[in-house]
């Protein structure tokens, strides 16, 4: 198991998350590229792990048993987040050579890209979910872990895919993207939003990395937690759109503002309609769909997830 460079590929150094270092110099756990600003720090999280599922904090578990039960669904039918989001690229850029995935996890949806592109690129923030991606895109046998109740875990039947050439994962940072500026075709950030502390500048960060006229894909269920994400940056209570969007007027409380949804601030922010953000998109098309993921065997979350299409100005 080994990743290999790609021309696109950054190395991210520490400042002020314009640098780039060597290749040379990225470090790897368990064939994983680790390309964040401060690898040290990072893999201090994962001491003493190396396939030791034991080893690993209890909430990371649980991520692992939804996402690899999710890759486990996709090898028999995709769901209708990945259909949506695979029909978007085709209709939409259908010459792309080169598709960004931030958030990749287990790379469920990089699988489902690597048709549609020349070439795909992956990174998340977790180490063992990451794991889990480079070893399904080199066609091995991963196994899959499922949570039966509270902290009760068991392995799943066993998957293995085609190896796949034309695709890379590795650790990165959202909000310090280990990709060139500008070199992506189509840009995907699936469900991230709402997970991180400041969503406009995740948009802020994959704005830079999308082509002038590429297509920009991100969908979210907006389920907004105060512990990740600040109230006051959710982006349902950001008021300075209202002065902007013909929405109320400034100074109006918070509760009363968040009635015009995430989904309408959203795309404002893409549009350019925003002091807070210095991009210009103009919306394809959007989508609400159901996305489910299993909790565990007695409890399944069901979202509704909204999906927006834009295109970077040229």
């Amino acid at each position: 198991m080994s990743v290999r460079p790609h021309s696109a590929l950054r190395v991210p150094t520490p400042g002020d998350g314009t640098g780039s270092g060597s290749w040379h110099d990225v470090q790897t756990a368990f064939g994983v590229p680790v390309m964040v600003a401060d690898p040290v720090t990072y893999l201090g999280h994962y001491p003493g792990w190396s396939t030791d599922l034991h080893a690993l904090p209890y909430a990371t578990l649980c991520r692992l048993a939804r996402y690899t039960r999710r890759l486990g669904d996709a090898s028999n039918a995709p769901d209708a987040l990945t259909r949506c989001l695979t029909t978007a690229v085709s209709a939409h850029a259908p010459d792309s050579r080169l598709i960004v995935e931030a958030a990749s996890s287990v790379g469920t949806e990089l699988r489902a890209l690597a048709p549609l592109a020349d070439f795909v690129i992956g990174f998340d923030h977790s180490l063992p979910e990451t794991q889990v991606a480079v070893r399904q895109l080199a066609g091995e046998t991963v196994f899959p872990l499922e949570r039966l109740e509270g902290r009760s875990f068991r392995s799943a039947p066993p998957i293995q895919f085609a190896r796949l050439d034309n695709v890379v994962a590795v650790v990165g940072d959202a909000l310090d993207p280990p990709v060139q500026a500008e070199c992506a075709d189509v840009v995907v950030a699936l469900n991230l939003l709402d997970c991180v502390h400041d969503p406009v500048a995740l948009l802020g960060q994959l704005d830079a990395i999308t082509a002038p006229g590429g297509l920009l894909i991100v969908s979210s269920p907006f389920a907004w937690q105060d512990s990740i994400t600040p109230p006051e940056r959710q982006l349902a209570t950001l008021e300075p759109l209202s002065e902007v969007a013909g929405w109320p007027s400034a100074g109006k409380p918070l509760n009363e503002l968040s009635a015009y949804g995430s989904a309408a601030a959203l795309h404002t922010l893409l549009r350019g309609d925003s002091p807070l953000l210095n991009v210009r998109h103009t919306i394809v098309e959007t989508h609400e769909l159901s996305w489910t993921l299993q909790d565990n065997a007695r409890a399944t979350s069901h979202y509704t997830v909204h999906v927006c299409v834009s295109r970077k100005s040229g």
